[in-house]
Formats: C-alpha cells, sequence, structure tokens
C-alpha cells in the first residue's frame, strides 16, 4: 500500500526482547521495555557501525562510525528526519555523493561510498578529526592574517578541483571548512553544489548563510566560480576582523541584499591589517562578479603574493580596476618620495657649496664670477640663485627645513610637510628657483595627502 511504512525491528542485547523502532532516529538510546536495559539501535548501516552523533546542519546529520569490513573510523552522513521523506531531497542528496565521489583532491572531504540502509540514503565520507574554521574562530576571535592566508590558498586550490570538475559549491563558510590532524584545510558538504559544466548554473531555491551569500544568488541570477570566491572572501574577511561582513539582524532576502552593498571595507574594520590583505579580500568579494579574480589560478597568485608581503618580501601585486588604480597611485608616490629626494640633494649640495666655499674664496683661490659659476657647473642647474644675494644663516635654515621637510614625507606625514613647504614658499628671503621648487614640493605634498583642491 502507498504511504506504507515497513516495519524495523531490533532485539534487545539484553534480553533478546524484538522491539519496534521503525519511527526511531539513527543511533537512538531507548530502554527495553521487557527488561529495562537502556540499549543503543538502530546503529548499524551497512558495514559502518554508528559510535556517536557528530554533528547537525540545516538538512543533514553526520555521524562517526566504524567501518568494520576495513577497521577505521569513518563519517556518515544522512538527511535529517525532516528531509528524510522527501523524494526531492533524497535525489539531491543522493546528487551530492555522486559529485563528491567524483572529486580527488587533497583539500576536499573524501567520499568511500554510498548505500541505502535503516530506510535512509547514507554517504560514508574521511573522518576528519580536527575542528572546522567556525570552531576555531569562535575560539579565537580574529584570526591572524599570517595564519589565515595559508588556509586561503588551500581552500581556493580545492575550489580551483572543483570548478574544473565542473562544479561549484554554492555553501562556501568557516562551518564547512574543516582542519585533520595536520592542520591541513578539508572542503566539506556538496549538499548545495550547482553542476555548471565549467560555466554558469541557475538555482532553483536559494540555500545559503546570509553572511557568505553571493549578492547574484540573492537576485536569483546565474552563478559561477566567482559566486564561491565572493563567499570564501566574505569567509577570510570574518575570520581576519572578527565580525561577519553584514549586521546580525540581516535576516530577510531584501535586508541581506541591502547590506551587501554597502559593506564597509575590512581595512576600516580591522585597520591593522596589511593593507594589501584588505584589498585581496575586498576583490574576492566585489558586489559585481566581474570586479572579483578572474580565474582561481589568478586569486592564488595573488594570495601567494600577499604572503610574500607579509614575510618582507618586495612584491608589486597587479590587481585591476579600482585596486589597480590604489596600487598605481602607491607606486606613484614611492616616484614622487624619490624624485622629492633628488631635490633636497640639489638643496642641501647648493647650501653647502654656498656656506663652505666661501672660505677657500677668502683664500684667493676663485674670484667672485668664478664662484658663482662653479656652483652652477657643479649642479648644471640654478638651485638658489645669486649665490652672492643669500646670508649662509639664510640658506643654512632652508637647507633644514627642506630637510625637515622630506623627513615628514618618509614618514607619511604629508600633510605636516606642506605646510613646511608653503612656510618656506611664503618666505621672502628665499629667491628663485628655489622658491619656485618649494612651490612643487607644495604641490606634490598635497597630492600625496589626498587634498586633492591644494594640489591644483
Amino acid at each position: 500500500m502507498e504511504g506504507r511504512q515497513e516495519i524495523q525491528t531490533e532485539l534487545c542485547s539484553e534480553c533478546a526482547f524484538e522491539m519496534d523502532v521503525s519511527k526511531l532516529g539513527l543511533h537512538t538510546n531507548v530502554v527495553c521495555p521487557n527488561c529495562d536495559r537502556e540499549i543503543w539501535v538502530k546503529c548499524e548501516l551497512d558495514q559502518y557501525l554508528l559510535t556517536k552523533s557528530y554533528a547537525v546542519g540545516g538538512m543533514s546529520m553526520v555521524f562517526a562510525a566504524e567501518d568494520t569490513t576495513l577497521h577505521r573510523e569513518v563519517a556518515i552522513k544522512v538527511l535529517n528526519e525532516t528531509y528524510s521523506s522527501d523524494a526531492v531531497r533524497m535525489q539531491e542528496f543522493q546528487k551530492e555523493a555522486q559529485i563528491t565521489a567524483a572529486l580527488s583532491h587533497p583539500h576536499i572531504v573524501r567520499v568511500f561510498s554510498v548505500g541505502m540502509a535503516q530506510g535512509v540514503y547514507y554517504i560514508a565520507m574521511e573522518m576528519v578529526p580536527g575542528e572546522n574554521l567556525e570552531e576555531r574562530m569562535r575560539r579565537e576571535g580574529a584570526i591572524k592574517e599570517a595564519d589565515i592566508l595559508p588556509i586561503a590558498a588551500e581552500i581556493i586550490s580545492g575550489l580551483s578541483a572543483a570548478k574544473q570538475a565542473g562544479l561549484i559549491h554554492r555553501d562556501v563558510k568557516p562551518g564547512n571548512i574543516l582542519f585533520d590532524a595536520a592542520g591541513k584545510v578539508k572542503i566539506v558538504d556538496f549538499g548545495l553544489a550547482l553542476v555548471t559544466q565549467g560555466g554558469s548554473a541557475k538555482a532553483e531555491e536559494i540555500w545559503a548563510t546570509p553572511y557568505y551569500v553571493p549578492p547574484e544568488a540573492l537576485d536569483g541570477l546565474e552563478e559561477d566560480f566567482r559566486s564561491d570566491m565572493y563567499a570564501l572572501g566574505a569567509t577570510l574577511y570574518h575570520a581576519l576582523s572578527g565580525k561577519p561582513s553584514i549586521p546580525d539582524d540581516s535576516k530577510s532576502v531584501s535586508a541581506v541584499r541591502e547590506a551587501k552593498q554597502c559593506i564597509v571595507p575590512l581595512a576600516e574594520v580591522a585597520p591593522d591589517l596589511h593593507p594589501e590583505v584588505c584589498r585581496f579580500v575586498d576583490k574576492a568579494m566585489a558586489l559585481q562578479p566581474a570586479k572579483r579574480f578572474s580565474s582561481y589560478e589568478d586569486m592564488a597568485a595573488a594570495c601567494d603574493k600577499v604572503q610574500r608581503l607579509l614575510c618582507g618580501e618586495d612584491v608589486e601585486l597587479d590587481l585591476d580596476d579600482e585596486d589597480g588604480v590604489r596600487q598605481k597611485r602607491r607606486r606613484f608616490k614611492k616616484r614622487l618620495l624619490m624624485f622629492s629626494g633628488v631635490g633636497l640633494s640639489l638643496v642641501g649640495l647648493a647650501g653647502y657649496l654656498f656656506v663652505v666655499k666661501p672660505k677657500n674664496h677668502q683664500s684667493g683661490d676663485l674670484d667672485s664670477a668664478e664662484y658663482s659659476n662653479n656652483i652652477l657647473d657643479a649642479e648644471n642647474n640654478e638651485v638658489l640663485g645669486d649665490s652672492q644675494s643669500i646670508d649662509p644663516e639664510v640658506a643654512a635654515k632652508i637647507g633644514e627645513m627642506f630637510r625637515q621637510s622630506h623627513k615628514l614625507l618618509e614618514e607619511g606625514k604629508y600633510g605636516d610637510a606642506k605646510l613646511v613647504f608653503e612656510q618656506l614658499l611664503n618666505d621672502d628671503q628665499l629667491k628663485e628657483p628655489t622658491a619656485s621648487w618649494a612651490g612643487v614640493e607644495a604641490v606634490i605634498s598635497a597630492w600625496m595627502d589626498g587634498d586633492s583642491n591644494g594640489a591644483m
């Protein structure tokens, strides 16, 4: 008869009383109605003996089990009671088993076998004994950037392998990032995966964690590997800052969608992080997929470069779009500092020639015309102008102010440097072309300080 449930029975291990366990869940502790002994029932799924409950998710449960044939510990995943009788969920669950079994990668949890027993469909997977990233975040709070970047590299590697198999995970989050006994990453739970055949696919429904779900999924648009990339970026954002990228009270789809459009940059939430680490994460979780990394290869290369930067290597990232503009601005600032340094050297050397050389002139080495020409020949540039019109004390003061301003530039105090250059520019004792040079330096300092008006 349709809808009739098959009766399942088990014998009490103490008195051999036959008990009806049809309505009981897997690995349930019951009291025998005949001898009052407590026993565990529904613990066997083919050759797997369930030993304890391991984890409970939104749609599934995971048990620790012993493979009685190969004598190894495994993890057994089954649909929970709510969905175990749902034909659609069962079909999706079987698809997950087939998908994950087809993947073979050191950073993806291995599937050993699949089967049906005790009225449930199960997946037998490798047991990962360590904690997951969510548990580590709960224990440590914000995780150090030097620790999280190697983890990110391994996640990228695993997701890249899934992409090559024509899959997107669609539920990348801290709870699905496991660590084995050696601390290596194992990505788990492909239950929401979409088969893309290397392209994109559209899900029929939204099943995701609000903190990490990509904006395009909320809009019901097609998803591709960049959707997993966004979820990874949001995961890293949470791990590095200790805070999710959107508020806890963002529950509805519309509220989450709105929150995704105004995420505070990571550098503002965690200002102690290296700027390039923040840019790396912000790019991964850009609102528009086109502004994220174009491939996992590019993302992996950027992750490697950021790690090398943290180790003190002189590495330049080549991130495009808005990130590229900021990177070019940073490189241009370095060049401006070098340019300013050249100006300081010229001013300093000219001041030295003016203050020291007249002592030699007094001994009759050169006449006034020859002395003035020697300054110009030595620098090939009229730095302080007419050498006979500036007092040595004034020259020393000017040189010291230039040195002070350049030191401020090197320390990143661009606004303070600008003020010193403006003092020089307004000093009536400063002659041309040094006065013009001070004006140029004031403009450079204003630009580097982000004052576009002051740089006009």
